[in-house]
């Protein structure tokens, strides 16, 4: 028994390291698939560190920021980052919320996904994407902008607008079902309605303008 304890304590951290090195190879395969995706897209993405520094970043992103070896993201778009990473973090949650940044005189919701986790803020990075909304929804964000509801109410609101019930969204945006009857109530007020009812012709008033 003796003799299978020692064995085991000294072939202890050769698997260890085994165990790491495999570890890293598949995170070394998977950091390769995203830079290989992100090279690809039509979207403008890049692989970011929280400061806003770009390790990776596509043509595309190139060609809308308008900048030749670009190495950080202009600072308005940094700012608007490094918010959501300190939101996200501090939640414990990393689904989209709502940002925007705008582009060439056009709208762009942000994305932002981990590629690394178990490490130190500063030195984890994130994939970002930009994705380019449409006239009609950009116009309608403006609308809601203008009658001062907030981001988190802004996403209810397109939720809704896609056919999410209360309960869908709620668990999409990883809030409660009473959370989100309560942005609804504060919603209404704001747009001067009383119902979804109101709120869906509401929607489909300022889609078809």
């Amino acid at each position: 028994m003796k003799r299978k304890l020692l064995f085991c304590k000294n072939i202890r951290p050769y698997l260890m390291l085994a165990i790491k090195a495999v570890i890293f190879q598949e995170e070394r395969s998977t950091y390769s698939s995203i830079i290989q995706n992100l090279l690809a897209s039509s979207q403008p993405e890049a692989i970011i560190k929280y400061d806003g520094s770009i390790v990776v970043g596509n043509n595309k992103l190139t060609e809308q920021i308008r900048q030749v070896g670009l190495s950080a993201l202009p600072f308005r778009l940094r700012l608007k980052i490094k918010n959501l990473i300190d939101e996200q973090s501090s939640s414990g949650t990393w689904q989209h919320d709502l940002a925007y940044y705008r582009l060439k005189r056009r709208l762009y919701a942000i994305t932002l996904k981990p590629v690394e986790i178990e490490i130190n803020l500063s030195e984890r990075t994130w994939l970002l994407t930009l994705t380019r909304l449409s006239n009609t929804t950009s116009l309608l964000i403006r609308t809601l902008n203008e009658a001062n509801l907030t981001r988190r109410e802004t996403e209810i609101v397109l939720c809704l607008q896609k056919g999410l019930s209360s309960a869908r969204i709620a668990e999409k945006l990883n809030l409660s079902y009473h959370t989100v009857r309560t942005h609804l109530k504060n919603i209404y007020k704001k747009l001067n309605i009383s119902s979804v009812h109101e709120l869906m012709a509401f929607l489909l008033k300022h889609s078809a303008s």
